[in-house]
Parts: structure tokens; sequence; C-alpha cells
């Protein structure tokens, strides 16, 4: 699989990251680290999980569009809820309607 091509506003972002303006490097080395193979090499596992789940995915993501939720959703056979304008950095950027997707699921964790 060919690595991953960034946006240049991406890189540009990732740059003054480094540079240490809002970001750790330790955080650089794990966004440098990931790998779209290591999702897909377990994907056709996720059906079988059979776990309480829900996909929380930005509609305004670019590094990793709409259609990678709607597939792990789909996958895990898990509601998608859509965060208008949320990025790829969803629990940062919109705390709140992380939480209010993922509540109702731990509310239930444990009751069976």
């Amino acid at each position: 699989m060919p690595p991953i091509a960034f946006s240049p506003n991406f890189v540009q972002a990732a740059g003054a990251l480094e540079r240490g303006r809002s970001c750790s490097r330790s955080m650089m080395r794990q966004v440098a680290a990931l790998d779209v193979q290591d999702t897909l090499d377990i994907s056709d596992r996720l059906t079988g999980l059979k776990l309480p789940a829900r996909v929380v995915w930005g509609e305004a993501d670019t590094f990793q569009k709409i259609r990678y939720g709607e597939r792990l959703a789909a996958d895990l056979g898990a509601d998608l809820i859509r965060i208008p304008g949320g990025k790829h950095f969803t629990p940062e950027d919109h705390p709140r309607d992380i939480a209010d997707a993922i509540n109702p699921i731990l509310a239930g964790a444990g009751k069976d």
C-alpha cells in the first residue's frame, strides 16, 4: 500500500506543531506513525465483535474522510454520529458532542 499523502495544509500545521507551538513531540511521532494498513488488517474481524459501539466522525475531516467512518460504523453494526464542521481531532475540538454521543453507550454498559 502506498504511503499516506498529506495535504499541504496538514504539513504546514504539523510543522508548526512540531516547533512546539501547541503540541508535544510525542504527538507528532504518533501522527507520523499512523498507518491505514493497521486498521485494514483487522477490519474483517470487526463484524464479529458484537460490542456496543457508536462511531463519531467529523464531516470536515480531510485526513480520514467520512467514508471511513461510514465503513467503520457498518463493520461494527454501529450508529454513525456526524459532527458538522468536525475535523480529525473531534475529541479535542468538539468534546461535548463526543460526550453526548458516547455517554448513552457507557450508561448501558454492563447492564446485561
